[in-house]
């Protein structure tokens, strides 16, 4: 089950490319299924919002290859942001037609299983679940 992003996050990723938007999403989604967090703590907790961005500070230093493998499940929403990822680097028009064909070459080529992870093998440099606690335990200390 995907959560909301908070508004102050979205905002903040909202700026960001697609391959950022993608991999804050993918760090998000991590940190709620794993830390198992709800909406309320990301709201109360602002530390939860300090240890998601250190996270995604450090996939924007990764090559992009390396950020997606490890980070990006290989689904079939991602597969298809990959594609409007490549169709906006390659400035090609994002029609039906040209989306159709982009999607077939990558698939083709194999580039899905080469660039993302296994759905059940994605995951944060830092375990979302250490990330999660640490958040919690400096909040708490905080009160």
């Amino acid at each position: 089950m995907q959560k909301a992003m908070p508004q102050r996050l979205a905002k903040f990723v909202g700026s960001h490319s697609l391959r950022g938007r993608m991999l804050a999403g993918a760090i998000f989604d991590k940190m709620c299924e794993e830390g198992k967090t709800a909406p309320q703590e990301w709201r109360d907790n602002k530390v939860l919002h300090e240890k998601f961005y250190e996270e995604l500070a450090r996939t924007e230093k990764m090559p992009r290859q390396q950020a997606f493998q490890q980070y990006i499940p290989n689904t079939p929403v991602n597969r298809k942001r990959m594609v409007g990822m490549g169709m906006e680097e390659k400035g090609i028009e994002n029609t039906p037609e040209n989306f159709k064909a982009l999607y077939g070459q990558m698939r083709e080529k194999g580039i899905f299983e080469k660039m993302l992870a296994k759905p059940k093998e994605a995951r944060t440099t830092i375990s979302s679940r250490l990330l999660v606690e640490a958040a919690r335990r400096k909040f708490d200390k905080s009160k």
